[in-house]
């Protein structure tokens, strides 16, 4: 088959989102339609650059990255196709992350990836690791996504959350940091935690203001 530059800009991202499902892909603006999306997704399968997920907690078909993805998307992501995890958290989300993207992303905005985003640095002595989901830039800002799915103890938060306020004080650059939570009161609890932590730039709001809802009902 013809590798098309949309071939390798949609393997690329599925390689970058852990895993999408047909309709998100349609919904990302690939594809014009349903029939055109299974179809060109049909021959990537058979070529092997994607492959399907077996989990019976979704009721979509999931889309990773299959054993040849790595001659359209390149070295520099080509380590990220081994050992991919999949039990069913992590792909809930992954995909509820996706959701987020979606609702967000608006004419002439960009999304960085958690792949792009991960950093480890010392400060003060410490050792410390910002791991965003994702970034949002537009003309105006560019604000790093959390997408909390309410499992995070405090004590992993406050972690999160001290090293975003290092990596900015260390850089000298202030980028905002927008949590998605579940619930009204996660959002509000995680605003709290912001506030101890002295993390100004950082807010905190349901996933229904952006209507979205998180994919699954299963943990």
């Amino acid at each position: 088959m013809r590798v098309t530059n949309r071939d390798v800009r949609l393997v690329r991202d599925v390689a970058l989102s852990h895993v999408l499902t047909g309709e998100q892909i349609i919904r990302l603006g690939y594809f014009g339609s349903p029939t055109r999306c299974n179809t060109r997704i049909r021959e990537l399968l058979a070529a092997r650059f994607l492959r399907v997920i077996e989990t019976p907690y979704f009721g979509s078909r999931l889309l990773s990255v299959g054993p040849k993805a790595s001659i359209v998307v390149g070295e520099k992501i080509a380590h990220l196709i081994s050992a991919r995890a999949s039990s069913p958290r992590f792909l809930q989300h992954a995909l509820t992350t996706t959701e987020v993207r979606i609702a967000l992303m608006t004419p002439g905005a960009s999304w960085r990836y958690e792949q792009q985003l991960r950093q480890a640095f010392v400060s003060l002595g410490r050792r410390l690791e910002i791991r965003p989901d994702g970034m949002l830039v537009t003309d105006q800002s560019s604000t790093y996504i959390e997408v909390d799915m309410g499992s995070s103890s405090d004590a992993k938060l406050i972690e999160k959350l001290k090293g975003y306020r290092a990596w900015n004080e260390l850089r000298g650059v202030v980028h905002p940091v927008a949590f998605y939570a579940p619930t009204n009161r996660r959002a509000k609890h995680i605003e709290k935690l912001c506030e101890r932590t002295a993390l100004d730039c950082c807010t905190a709001t349901c996933l229904d203001s952006l209507k979205v809802e998180a994919v699954g009902g299963w943990s």
